[in-house]
């Protein structure tokens, strides 16, 4: 199973910053017998499952968008706070976590709290907030990629992308959503899950548009 120290590895992380994941894990697990924070079958992996599989978009962003400065994000959905809280406690210093869910927003407010993670919670639907402009627009096992693009495209500044983390429909999807957007593509196999992708999406338009 994949623990603490596997993940130390995995992401290089300091050991400060390990027991600020070890204090999430904890109180995930002390919500979890309250409310359904994550799926009971992955409550036994959330170092691999949830913290991992959420870190693994940090490198991938770096090593796309070489030499770019501070990023702000957008999280849709951001549940239990993956992936933007893991983000965030990475060391990512803007990023905004939409979730309608007064009880996960409680929660998430107990993990900022407690770990001085640099999120702001943001207790509503995506599509219900006023815009404002973001680098990157996040999303992990909320939608369809077309209901993701009709939400979070509004708040991408120019030159704005998104990354999510999708299941083994993601191709099947794309298929679908490239009727109505245009924009660029980046497939990258997930390190979490066999059938699990990570898309890239920049470029962004609606199909039609100038």
């Amino acid at each position: 199973m994949f623990g603490p120290e596997d993940f130390l590895e995995a992401t290089n992380v300091s050991r400060e910053t390990l027991d600020k994941f070890k204090r999430y894990a904890e109180l995930l697990a002390e919500w979890q017998a309250k409310i359904n924070l994550i799926g009971p079958a992955t409550a036994g992996d959330v170092w691999g499952r949830h913290f991992f599989d959420s870190a693994q978009l940090l490198p991938l962003v770096l090593k796309s968008t070489p030499g770019r400065g501070p990023r702000t994000w957008l999280d849709m959905g951001s549940g239990a706070g993956f992936p933007g809280l893991v983000l965030s406690l990475l060391g990512e210093n803007s990023v905004f976590l939409a979730e309608p869910s007064a009880k996960k927003c409680a929660f998430l407010r107990q993990v900022i709290r407690e770990t001085g993670a640099r999120a702001k919670i943001l207790q509503a639907k995506v599509k219900d907030i006023e815009t404002f402009p973001v680098d990157i627009v996040t999303s992990r096992a909320l939608a369809p990629i077309a209901d993701l693009l009709e939400w979070g495209a509004p708040y991408l500044r120019e030159g704005g992308e998104f990354w999510l983390l999708k299941g083994s429909s993601a191709e099947e999807e794309l298929t679908l959503v490239k009727k109505n957007w245009n924009m660029t593509t980046e497939i990258f196999p997930s390190k979490t899950d066999n059938g699990g992708k990570i898309l890239r999406f920049s470029n962004i338009r609606m199909a039609g548009a100038a």
